[in-house]
């Protein structure tokens, strides 16, 4: 139980920061000395953290859904089909790929490697982004390159809020734009993979610590996408870029050289 708790704030701290919740649950584990808590389990915490961005912005989807699928507002029904297209490209190399993303992509070394890696990538696109355009500015072809930016997620330490947010930012999005599509995102391909590894959950043996843990990252989660939207207004995004460096080679020396 004590180590769902953990992972379950680990989980809602980390998914909605561009500093990548699957590099944390891949790293720390390995670094503490503990099981590794397998792609399963990940899923079900990532449920707790799907209804944290599902309820926080019930606002924006019941406008979506309302003036866009019943109301007929092209506005609205612009942003549901950039969301629709978004999600294909990540939803789809997951489900094919779901064998190599499980196995040997799930490695502590390839974790903290992408956690450097990105974070300059990060670094490089709030410094040229133009922080013009609003979301209902992208086109479909803006829309697609966010959701191949998003199937990049798959491997660990990439972080899918963070090179979300990036791909957002290097077409101009102004930063709490890019961070709202990004958050807006996560609720399709979180519902996708609670689905696709439903039967798994349902057999597993740990399914009370599989709840605790998604109910922990479910509250936390809440809290971190209301610091983030409010944080990045003031400060940008160099904090995160210079955690994910700092973690991320002190985990390569960690794993190097113990």
């Amino acid at each position: 139980m004590f180590h769902a708790i953990i992972l379950g704030l680990i989980q809602g701290l980390t998914e909605f920061l561009p500093i990548s919740s699957s590099g944390h649950l891949i790293l720390i584990p390995e670094i503490l000395g503990w099981m590794p808590s397998g792609l399963t389990f990940d899923v079900a915490l990532n449920t707790g953290t799907f209804l944290a961005v599902l309820i926080y912005f019930f606002p924006t989807w019941w406008r979506l859904l309302v003036k866009g699928v019943l109301g007929g507002e092209k506005k609205e029904q612009k942003i549901l089909g950039y969301l629709v297209l978004a999600t294909i490209p990540a939803a789809l190399l997951g489900y094919l790929l779901e064998p190599v993303i499980d196995g040997s992509l799930r490695q502590p070394l390839v974790a903290a490697l992408m956690l450097v890696v990105f974070a300059l990538v990060l670094y490089w696109a709030e410094k040229q982004a133009a922080l013009k355009r609003e979301i209902q500015d992208l086109t479909w072809g803006d829309a697609l390159k966010v959701g191949l930016a998003q199937a990049l997620a798959l491997i660990p330490g990439v972080s899918r809020s963070g090179i979300t947010m990036t791909a957002g930012l290097s077409l101009g999005l102004k930063k709490e734009e890019a961070a709202e599509f990004s958050f807006l995102l996560l609720a399709p391909i979180s519902f996708g993979a609670a689905l696709l590894q439903a039967p798994d959950v349902l057999k597993a043996t740990n399914t009370s610590e599989m709840a605790l843990g998604a109910l922990v990252s479910f509250v936390v989660g809440i809290l971190a996408i209301h610091v983030l939207m409010r944080f990045i207004k003031q400060y940008g995004f160099a904090p995160y870029v210079w955690y994910r460096v700092v973690v991320g080679i002190l985990a390569l020396a960690f794993l190097i050289f113990s």
